[in-house]
């Protein structure tokens, strides 16, 4: 246990060094902001696997992280709090707002508990839709603030790249920290049988609850910190669309295990922007990975090395695909 723990720290730290000497090696300002969008993809999707974990799929994660950017632009443009202090401040509310939704799916699950997650996102775009004096409206709120952290504002790409890495990072390592703890473990438990969990003693309303809210609380994030690096929100950015593609990110990747969506994320993002040159042609390439990857792995792309492995091995039948 403990050199498989100090091997994963290991490659970690190197995996965490290769990332912070990128901008040594990339001076092109759009490979950059590619960057910034993988490891805001990568927030997305590490935070709501904690849902997952739950037994829970839910198409409403961008409006966590809408009421995160929302609410952080406006503390810093209304209320004038520095970037930090709004940025905590936001994710809690959307933590909070998570808590409150995460109720309904004590009773509420499977399809109903997606579509009402669907619901509840979309009811958010139509708030910031109608509120124009507190949102700008269908328009968008326009001169949000950059952040600005122990003197320095942050006006350069590579100033947001550290910035969206050092966020990537923490949230990767408290996300799987938590996975890895007794919280996960039942929080995994409550997943694979609820009845069984409950069974046994688990409060599922705390448990549930608070997993919920975690999630959110890096939504909320990610989302704090797309409104200060565009300096402009508007509510389509945070509509089903957004939620979609966090969903497919983690499919895609393999929602077994963090890894998974950290791959997905990543793959999924860059390939957009890596064929941008071919127009629409892309979206066929990146419908084809979808397509390929729910019909010949269904466990993910994360589980490519695995199915290699066990087909090359001499004497042994492919895996058969359950049904």
């Amino acid at each position: 246990m403990s050199r498989n723990w100090q091997k994963k720290s290991t490659i970690s730290l190197l995996i965490g060094l290769l990332l912070f000497l990128v901008p040594a090696f990339v001076k092109s300002s759009y490979i950059l902001h590619v960057f910034v969008l993988i490891y805001l993809a990568i927030i997305y999707t590490v935070s709501l696997r904690l849902v997952l974990a739950n037994g829970l799929l839910s198409f409403g994660h961008g409006a966590f992280a809408g009421i995160g950017a929302y609410a952080s632009a406006l503390l810093m443009m209304k209320v004038g709090l520095p970037f930090l202090l709004s940025m905590i401040i936001a994710a809690t509310l959307s933590a909070l707002v998570g808590g409150l939704i995460a109720f309904p799916s004590l009773r509420v699950r499977g399809a109903y508990f997606v579509i009402f997650s669907w619901a509840f996102g979309e009811v958010f775009v139509i708030m910031y839709k109608r509120l124009k004096g507190i949102f700008g409206g269908a328009s968008g709120l326009y001169g949000i603030p950059g952040p600005s952290l122990f003197g320095m504002t942050f006006t350069s790409k590579l100033a947001y790249f550290y910035l969206a890495l050092a966020l990537m990072l923490i949230t990767v390592a408290v996300c799987y920290r938590i996975e890895t703890s007794r919280f996960g473990m039942i929080i995994k438990a409550i997943g694979n049988s609820e009845d069984l969990a409950e069974s046994v003693g688990i409060n599922l309303p705390r448990y549930k609850v608070l997993n919920f809210s975690l999630a959110c609380f890096f939504a909320g994030i990610a989302g704090t910190f797309l409104a200060h690096y565009t300096h402009f929100l508007s509510p389509e950015m945070f509509g089903i669309g957004l939620s979609e593609s966090i969903v497919v990110f983690m499919l895609v990747g393999g929602g077994g295990n963090i890894l998974g969506a950290i791959i997905g994320a990543t793959i999924l993002t860059a390939i957009p922007e890596i064929l941008a040159f071919t127009s629409f042609y892309r979206m066929i390439v990146y419908g084809a990975i979808l397509i390929l990857t729910i019909i010949f792995l269904p466990g993910g792309l994360v589980s490519l090395p695995q199915l290699v492995r066990k087909r090359g091995a001499p004497g042994q039948a492919p895996p058969s695909r359950v049904t």
